[in-house]
């Protein structure tokens, strides 16, 4: 029986137009762990959920979530905080930093506009 957790998997590989050994590459997973897991004979551990959060481009909490090795967000937009601060977490420097919060304040000044 598959879990969630590999249905989602699946689903985001899906979406790339990704196969396992893709996923492999991108992930540094062996593809027989890949496999494994994929398959239920494995359960998902620490290192092969941050590998794909880095695969996916995700943060590694976020993975850890969908695999259940950390309690789900109890917010509504938890998973959309977690991407926010992973995509914050990126910039190299203040002004990064400070770019990235003047394009958030401004789209949501738009949107606000647009759909008072």
């Amino acid at each position: 029986m598959k879990s969630a957790f590999v249905d989602w998997i699946l689903q985001e590989m899906e979406t790339r137009s990704w196969s396992q050994a893709e996923l492999s590459r991108r992930s540094r997973v062996s593809e027989s762990h890949i496999s494994h897991v994929l398959s239920g004979r494995r359960g998902p551990q620490i290192g092969f959920c941050k590998g794909i959060a880095k695969a996916f481009e995700m943060p590694p909490e976020l993975v850890l979530r969908k695999a259940g090795l950390l309690p789900p967000v109890r917010e509504e937009a938890g998973s959309q905080t977690l991407e926010w601060q992973h995509i914050f977490s990126q910039a190299r420097d203040d002004e990064e930093r400070r770019q990235l919060l003047e394009v958030a304040q401004f789209e949501i000044k738009r949107i606000r506009k647009r759909d008072p």
